[in-house]
């Protein structure tokens, strides 16, 4: 009776929350196998923390974008509101228990998002002196970065991006000056012609 009773005062916010009580529901369960009224309200329970589970694996999805997790949130709010019917009574409120999983996996984006950024800032420290090679793959990993970037952290990597085409358009320029010193002064004076119809 006490550990039944203990269910209720539970909470669940993470997914080792719920496995843990779903653990114990099972164990519950199963020990009332003779207590048909009690096995009704397991029953229940478990039925609802397998939904749960459910609901946090979708939400934990990293290639979601943050308006994507709210509008996704928002949906399993409302399908939630047709899977638990009125007349059930569980220990965890459908709509309190997705804004805590909500708040949990914010926290585990967030995180994730600084360790991207701050992997990405130590290596953009040496930009300046960057060879072209090195500066094309930063460049390619910046502007493919993870769906779960902070607003913040997406601001970072534009002034990050701009700083690398800066660099390559650098190394651009010195790579044709250097084209250029080789030719032949006739080619020079082609080339110069060439250019100043570019401009034109």
């Amino acid at each position: 009776v006490q550990r039944a009773s203990a269910i209720w005062d539970t909470n669940i916010q993470t997914e080792i929350d719920i496995e843990k009580v779903l653990d114990e529901v099972e164990s519950l369960f199963s020990a009332c196998e003779n207590l048909p009224s009690d096995q009704e309200d397991f029953q229940l329970m478990r039925k609802a923390l397998r939904q749960y589970k459910k609901c946090f694996n979708q939400l934990s999805d990293d290639n979601l974008t943050w308006p994507n997790l709210d509008k996704l949130a928002d949906k399993i709010k409302k399908e939630n509101q047709t899977f638990f019917e009125d007349d059930e009574e569980i220990p965890w409120d459908p709509d309190e228990t997705i804004d805590a999983f909500i708040d949990e996996i914010s926290k585990q984006r967030e995180e994730k998002s600084l360790a991207w950024i701050n992997t990405i800032e130590n290596e953009a420290e040496d930009i300046t002196s960057m060879p072209a090679a090195e500066a094309n793959r930063l460049l390619a990993r910046v502007n493919s970065h993870p769906s779960l970037l902070t607003p913040t952290h997406k601001n970072q990597v534009k002034i990050i991006s701009q700083k690398i085409t800066a660099r390559l358009e650098e190394l651009t320029l010195e790579w044709l000056v250097e084209k250029f010193i080789e030719l032949p002064s006739s080619s020079k004076k082609e080339f110069l012609r060439m250019a100043q119809q570019l401009i034109a």
